[in-house]
This record gives C-alpha cells, structure tokens and sequence, in this order.
C-alpha cells in the first residue's frame, strides 16, 4: 500500500469516496502522519452535490478547481511535498465553471507562476514525455471565453482549433490576437492568448478541419514578417527563439 511507503492524504468531499472507504478526517496535513497505514487520511472539501461514479456533474466542477488550487496552496506553503489529480472531465468543468483552461496541466502551470511544464510518464528504468498533446476541436458558444483569463470572449457561436505549440516552443506570448494561422490550406485568426503548449484559432465556417491536420504558424503561407508584426517584434527574433523542443526539418 502506498501509505506504507509514503505518508499522503485525500482532499475532496468524503460523499464521494466508494462505500465502506476506510477513512479518518483531518484538519492540517501534517495529522496524516498519525493515521493508520489501512485509513486513508482525508482532508475534508465540501462539493455541491454527490457523485455518481461514471457520471461526469457540472454542479461539481467549481469544487474540482477549489481543490486542486487549495492542493497547490498547501504545497506552496510548505504543508505538502507532492500533489497527485485523479482522473478529471474537462468538458464538465468548462461547463459547470467556465473553465478557461485547456486541461488541468496548464492550469496548474498557472497556479505554479506560469512555469513551463511537462506532462510524463514515469517508471523505475524509464521517462517517457509527450512531443505535443492533443489537438482538438472544439465549439463555443457566444459569450464562452478563451484562453488565460478568459481574455478572448466568443461575439458568436465558435469553432476553434486548438494547436499544439505555444510560447515554450517559440511563438511570441504576446502574439495578438487575429493574427492568421494557416490550417488544412485555410488562413484562421488567433483568439485568445498564447499558452504554454497549445495557441487557439477561429475554424468557424472553414470546411473539412479535423484532429490531426497540419497548421502553420509561419511559413509558407502566412509569412514570419507578419507574425513578427503582430507580435511586436522583428522576424529574426522569432526565427532565433525557436526552443529546442522543436523539432526541425533540415530540407
């Protein structure tokens, strides 16, 4: 069992534990040290409403962002060493709270003071870290907002796409929004801010753009002096700021 080897508690709602959980109740971190290897030390955080194991509820999201900022506030303050997030449904939170983050990644990069961040898998002989995440595509509504802060606000329903490079890959942070991102051959305006991993376009009304087809910051089609331009900056900057983790075909 894990608390054999590490001392570590729960924070949620006790309601949505499985029947029959083993549990103690605790008011600072540091009272998991007493607890038993088999009781599982819970720091309590009331939700809204229960849980329906399999079913995703939106009353909750709100409670599921509460707790993994509070996690990171412990950790913050020295009261925790580690945080581990269950499973989470992204489509819940952003239902039920408005979330304005792609994944809970880049909002615990956000919680951290935007630090780059990488999501791996671990095991004893081997470290294996993703090249890109996910590209998806995604509707909003009109009045559903976008990006860091939900700084982008949608005039009218939305199709966006969401690509996988940001600022950590080189493209200017600071990069406006409208600025023309070539997807599947068709120019898309940016929206919102530029993330760390992922920058965020307007597909609406395009034609056959789906998961998995090729987008171009700058390039053949959209060119490195435009983007330059709404960045703020020269082109040489931008071609001298591609990161590392890029990865470059020499043709």
């Amino acid at each position: 069992m894990l608390g054999d080897k590490v001392p570590f508690f729960w924070i949620g709602d006790p309601r949505h534990l499985p029947g029959g959980t083993r549990i103690g109740l605790i008011d600072q971190p540091d009272q998991a040290l007493q607890m038993a290897p088999d009781v599982l030390p819970v720091l309590p955080h009331d939700f809204p409403q229960p849980s329906t194991p399999g079913t995703a509820n939106p009353a909750n999201a709100q409670g599921v962002i509460d707790v993994i900022a509070r996690a990171v506030g412990l950790i913050k303050a020295g009261q925790a060493a580690a945080l581990c997030t269950s499973p989470i449904h992204k489509k819940a939170l952003h239902d039920g709270a408005g979330f304005v983050y792609p994944g809970h990644t880049e909002f615990l990069a956000h919680l951290g003071g935007d630090v780059p961040v990488v999501m791996m898998l671990a095991a004893p002989s081997l470290r294996v870290v993703p090249v890109t995440i996910h590209i998806a595509v995604k509707d909003v509504p009109a009045g559903g907002r976008v990006g860091y802060g939900g700084a982008w606000e949608a005039a009218r329903d939305t199709r966006l796409a969401i690509i996988a490079a940001g600022y950590a890959d080189g493209y200017p942070r600071n990069t406006a929004a409208g600025c023309p991102v070539l997807v599947n051959g068709h120019l898309a305006p940016l929206v919102g801010r530029v993330s760390m991993d992922m920058v965020t376009v307007d597909i609406t009304g395009l034609a056959a753009v789906a998961p998995g087809d090729p987008a171009v910051l700058w390039g053949d089609g959209v060119p490195v002096e435009t983007v330059a331009a709404q960045a703020g900056t020269i082109p040489y900057e931008l071609l001298c700021g591609v990161s590392q983790r890029v990865m470059l075909d020499p043709r």
